[in-house]
């Protein structure tokens, strides 16, 4: 694969840490004291950082993203001076106990063009996961899985098509789970919103690569049949939500339950601007998205069968990593994922996120990193989780070279006490 853009300047991550936040302290005022000359030779910041990760990694900590022992001596100087940066970041967390990192796999949605475009081109690991995608994509997507990922200028509607969409972010995301593997992060316990079902049940062992990528293309083309629907996210509750659904319930659906106060309607276009009238009155909130599918609806009814027929051709394993499934809202294990029904019930029934998020807080998960294009999920996740502590992280965003937003999720995981490999020398 060849794209024209080419990644930016390589940042590093340099870790430190003491016993103490004095320690930790003395040690920045040594290690600015001991810096090589030498502002942009890649030599001399790289005799810094094998000293850095020699080091045993303890409790009181700080993560800096440079490029180079000048902007290195400035960061440090800075945080002396209590200036601060947004690249230097400092915690705490126990080395005996790291925290519990769930990933999150989104659907479509989140994709943009140059998604992972940086990562393809400098890192072998990410590289060679979205190559075992493409050939697997290429017998059922049309224009192939380059394309879905990096469109040429002027065709960047492509990305729209279902199809392309949901392949082009499960490729991603597969890519990025096996990098954060490469950096010694792996998930403790795994969810997939809408299409990321398909994306947490392969991650989970549960499905095969090849296998996750034909049943994600024949959802895809399925879904594309519909061209009457449209999806709402409305200031609502569930229960407020079902009862307003009463007699239109064969058009209309709830899509999602993101949390105690927001949902979805997903559906019939036409019944959803009726409802809207009805009830987007009175300051609540009514955010159509440009779904014309009705992802999650009656809609998809038609065609529950068809996806059931593909499920049934296709062998499930048990998970070896948990799942937490946001079709039951609850931990899954292979008679469940092998289950005809659990696809068609994904297809034309709620995601239910909140349940499923509420679930994995249970299970002790403090750390949560969507894995993916976009930052959908760290944003919606923390009000599925009112009142409860954890810290949220991007993969990418929009970042077309995806190198900073990765190595800021990293050192966040550092600081707070994850036990980390040095970025570039997993793969």
């Amino acid at each position: 694969m060849s794209a024209e853009q080419a990644p930016g300047p390589d940042r590093q991550l340099l870790p430190l840490s003491s016993s103490s936040e004095a320690g930790r302290t003395e040690a920045v005022r040594r290690l600015l004291a001991e810096l090589p000359d030498g502002d942009r030779d890649a030599a001399a910041l790289e005799t810094v950082l094998q000293s850095a990760w020699r080091l045993p990694p303890q409790r009181y900590r700080m993560a800096v993203l440079t490029s180079g022992v000048g902007e290195l001596r400035t960061q440090l100087q800075a945080y002396l001076d209590g200036t601060g940066s947004r690249d230097v970041i400092v915690g705490s967390g126990p080395v005996e106990r790291p925290p519990s990192v769930a990933f999150l796999y989104s659907g479509q949605g989140g994709q943009y063009p140059g998604m992972g475009l940086g990562l393809y081109r400098r890192e072998p690991v990410f590289r060679t996961v979205i190559d075992r995608c493409a050939a697997a994509a290429e017998p059922v997507l049309s224009g192939g899985l380059p394309a879905a990922l990096w469109p040429p200028e002027g065709e960047e509607g492509i990305q729209c098509r279902m199809p392309q969409a949901k392949l082009g972010t499960f490729a991603v995301s597969m890519a990025l789970t096996q990098l954060w593997a490469s950096w010694g992060v792996r998930p403790a316990a795994v969810l997939g919103f809408s299409s990321g079902e398909y994306t947490a049940a392969c991650v989970s062992g549960a499905l095969s690569l090849p296998d996750a990528v034909r049943l994600l293309a024949a959802e895809a083309a399925l879904t594309e049949r519909v061209h009457s629907g449209a999806i709402a996210v409305v200031d609502m509750p569930e229960e407020a939500a079902v009862a307003a659904l009463v007699g239109v319930r064969d058009k209309v659906g709830v899509g999602s339950v993101i949390s105690d106060s927001e949902v979805t309607l997903s559906g019939d276009s036409a019944t959803l601007a009726s409802l809207q009238e009805r009830f987007g009155t009175g300051g609540r909130r009514w955010v159509y998205l440009p779904v014309p599918q009705g992802l999650h609806s009656p809609l998809q009814q038609p065609v529950a069968e068809e996806l059931a027929a593909a499920v049934r051709s296709t062998t499930f394993t048990p998970p070896t990593v948990p799942m937490v499934s946001t079709v039951t809202g609850a931990l899954v294990g292979r008679s469940t994922l092998s289950d005809p029904g659990h696809w068609q019930q994904h297809l034309t029934g709620t995601v239910r996120f909140r349940d499923a998020m509420q679930v994995l807080a249970e299970a002790g998960c403090d750390a949560f990193v969507e894995v993916g294009p976009g930052r959908a999920l760290a944003g919606i996740g923390p009000r599925a989780l009112p009142g409860r502590a954890g810290a949220w992280w991007e993969s990418l965003g929009r970042s077309a070279d995806g190198q900073a937003p990765m190595l800021r999720a990293l050192a966040g995981l550092y600081v707070r006490g994850e036990h980390i490999a040095r970025p570039g020398r997993g793969g």
